[in-house]
């Protein structure tokens, strides 16, 4: 007799946790819904709608007849589409050795300096304005007569230089702006992270006869690994993103020499279908870098 309740105790001692792990996935699964709701709506939904765009043709009432791969043959066999993704990966190349090369180091030297919390926050300042604001100060300095480097030329006794009609210094005047908007936040970051190399460590490298860079490379590189290959993930990500700087400096100009892939598919006259295909093939080179990123991490 004193057995059956001893095992009704045990089985609902047992069933207790499960119930109370189901109810709690339950509640947690109702909470996280409405979130849920808004990826889908207005993440997922898009991305679909646009992927089945991309192989689409529409007319002037935004009917849609399939065609296939027409778009995308149309969009990789164009010239100007070329021109594009050479003008991007220009950009990106330059300003991401740029951005990583400088970032590095400044990180670093503000670790070992130890810079206070508020004297790093001043690296933030740059990216915390807005495009707008930061793009309104660029105009004006490469501005061709009237902008400020005209005028430091133009009191020095030289002519100021043709920032919007020559191809390259258009390009280089957007690798300039891209490499301030992006290096404050780079510095910031890894200088964040390597402070958090153990100093005993630092310290018993010194005594040891370490130079400062085979301190930095055994002991920093290793530290700040896995957080300088998100923000490469990030600045490659965004880098084939670019648009404001170009637009706001030249308008893709002179003669197309800074337009790039997404002014490309935002000034594109030729059809809904392929500004979504622009867009998937966007897509898919992210989806990519991310996953190959993630692979990488995983490993390590």
């Amino acid at each position: 007799m004193t057995g059956a309740p001893h095992k009704r105790a045990v089985a609902s001692s047992t069933l207790a946790p499960a119930m109370m792990n189901k109810q709690g996935r339950i509640v947690g699964f109702l909470m996280s819904l409405p979130a849920w709701v808004a990826i889908v709506v207005m993440f997922l939904a898009p991305i679909g709608w646009a992927g089945y765009a991309a192989f689409c043709s529409f007319d002037v009432r935004m009917r849609q007849t399939w065609v296939g791969l027409a778009n995308l043959r149309a969009v990789l066999t164009s010239s100007n589409m070329r021109q594009a993704i050479g003008n991007t990966l220009l950009f990106a190349a330059v300003t991401f050795c740029t951005v990583m090369g400088t970032g590095i180091l400044g990180g670093v030297a503000m670790a070992s300096v130890g810079v206070g919390r508020r004297v790093r926050l001043l690296f933030q300042a740059s990216p915390l304005l807005a495009s707008s604001a930061n793009g309104s100060l660029w105009v004006w300095l490469f501005a061709p007569m009237w902008g400020g480097m005209a005028q430091l030329w133009l009191a020095m006794g030289s002519k100021p230089l043709l920032w919007h009609s020559v191809p390259w210094l258009s390009r280089l005047a957007v690798c300039i702006v891209l490499w301030v908007w992006c290096f404050p936040g780079a510095v910031y970051t890894l200088g964040v992270v390597a402070q958090g190399t153990p100093k005993e460590i630092l310290e018993a490298a010194s005594l040891d006869g370490a130079n400062e860079w085979q301190k930095f490379r055994h002991i920093v590189l290793p530290t700040i690994r896995r957080p300088l290959l998100y923000m490469m993930l990030v600045q490659c990500a965004g880098l084939l993103q670019v648009y404001e700087a170009p637009w706001l400096l030249w308008r893709g100009g002179p003669l197309g020499a800074t337009e790039t892939v997404v002014m490309r598919m935002v000034m594109l006259k030729d059809g809904y279908g392929q500004a979504c295909a622009i867009g998937l093939l966007l897509l898919v080179v992210c989806s990519a870098l991310s996953f190959v990123a993630w692979k990488v991490m995983r490993r390590q």
